[in-house]
């Protein structure tokens, strides 16, 4: 009797492994860090015409972008009503909806960004692994980051359910035709969470997500 709940019990763990990996079962891999240096330059506009709208500074995961244009990032609260009349880089919808987009001076004319086919036009081609950071941070929805450090994991009395055996921290790897970038997509709710989201992003500027795991879950 004893023999069979053994194999009963080693069976649940493997199926469900999450559940059943202590804080040394995993691993984190040692991959050379892409971490943008620059800040982008901001660009001070405001609009007196619609209220509603802000300006802001971008992120510095826009500064591995060339040229290295005055950037802001304009935030307007729009209605929704499952049609969007306006061209938005972002849209947050929550309690409100908010059209994300960014504007570039470009001798001395200020163009707004709202779409994907315009950043690529105004910035592509990508040619380095901070350029590439920078167009899979954009074009992904601006919802996405890097993690470089994962010692949180060993914070003293917090405990995660760990999905995989290896961790990649953020990089970028060059490929013939483009770059594999790694970002994660974080959700800190009832019961904290981050998922690893694989991007290729071409020499010509496409973005597209291959591969999205979820990482790490926090133990309640």
């Amino acid at each position: 009797m004893r023999k069979i709940f053994t194999f009963v019990l080693f069976i649940f763990c493997f199926s469900d492994i999450a559940m059943c990996q202590s804080k040394q079962d995993y691993f984190i891999s040692k991959i050379p860090k892409t971490i943008i240096t620059n800040e982008p330059e901001y660009l001070n506009v405001t609009d007196t015409i619609n209220k509603n709208r802000r300006f802001s500074s971008v992120s510095n995961l826009l500064g591995g972008l060339s040229p290295a244009y005055p950037m802001a990032k304009s935030n307007e609260q729009i209605a929704y009503d499952g049609r969007v009349s306006l061209d938005c880089i972002s849209l947050s919808c929550h309690y409100a909806c908010w059209c994300i987009n960014f504007l570039v001076e470009i001798n001395d004319t200020i163009i707004e960004i709202g779409t994907k086919e315009k950043f690529r036009k105004i910035f592509a081609p990508v040619e380095s692994k901070e350029e590439a950071l920078s167009f899979a941070y954009a074009l992904t929805g601006l919802t996405l980051f890097p993690i470089y450090d994962f010692s949180f994991l060993k914070e003293e009395g917090i405990d995660y359910n760990v999905f995989r055996k290896e961790i990649k921290p953020t990089s970028v790897k060059e490929l013939p035709d483009g770059y594999e970038v790694i970002l994660f997509d974080t959700y800190y709710g009832y019961v904290p969470s981050y998922s690893e989201v694989l991007i290729f992003v071409s020499k010509d500027g496409s973005v597209d997500v291959l591969k999205t795991e979820q990482l790490l879950e926090r133990i309640k």
